[in-house]
């Protein structure tokens, strides 16, 4: 308790992945329900996702190096959290596709940034057990959210649902946006 900075890392963590995945079971039903995509149209969205994940590993890392992984972070939490909120206000099939692929090029970023994020919030020789109370935090969110999304999208529809999740997961970023604009004027 006495680790506030390691706290404040997980708190932001923990939104951050509560709102994506409040969103994760309602995207698939989304692209079937509301859009009516074909398997072909699904299968597509798939093939972008997995081919811009593999991108963004790629690309996100010369930036991570020459500027920081901050720099990747804010952009990619932004980016991976307003995902949900614009999938529920698209209608064209043909968007679909192009809007997971810049998701997966965010979720990316993520992944890359989070870690060395993490490595800065931990004291001194007590990164295994601070990474693993990160990792149960993040598991917690990964569990409950799910459910949650569910609940909402049954309550208020799937679109309202994904809009809901996007919030969650933009508070989420913002709170990284503004850990980062904080550390960045201390020094």
């Amino acid at each position: 308790l006495r680790e506030r900075r390691f706290l404040a890392y997980v708190g932001r963590h923990t939104v951050l992945a509560l709102g994506l995945a409040m969103a994760a079971p309602l995207i698939p039903l989304y692209y079937v329900r509301e859009l009516g995509a074909s398997d072909v149209w699904i299968g597509l969205i798939g093939t972008a996702h997995a081919a811009l994940t593999m991108a963004g590993y790629f690309l996100w890392r010369a930036p991570a190096r020459r500027r920081g992984a901050a720099w990747v972070l804010v952009p990619s939490t932004l980016g991976a959290a307003l995902f949900p909120a614009l999938l529920s206000v698209t209608r064209l099939e043909l968007a679909v596709p192009i809007i997971v692929g810049v998701n997966a090029f965010c979720l990316a970023g993520i992944e890359l940034a989070l870690f060395d994020a993490l490595l800065k919030a931990v004291p001194q020789g007590q990164t295994v057990r601070f990474a693993a109370f990160d990792q149960g935090a993040g598991n917690f969110a990964g569990m409950t959210g799910p459910l949650l999304g569910a609940v909402l999208a049954t309550a208020v529809g799937i679109p309202l649902g994904l809009l809901a999740a996007s919030a969650v997961a933009l508070l989420g970023a913002g709170l990284f946006a503004a850990s980062v604009i904080s550390t960045r004027r201390t020094e």
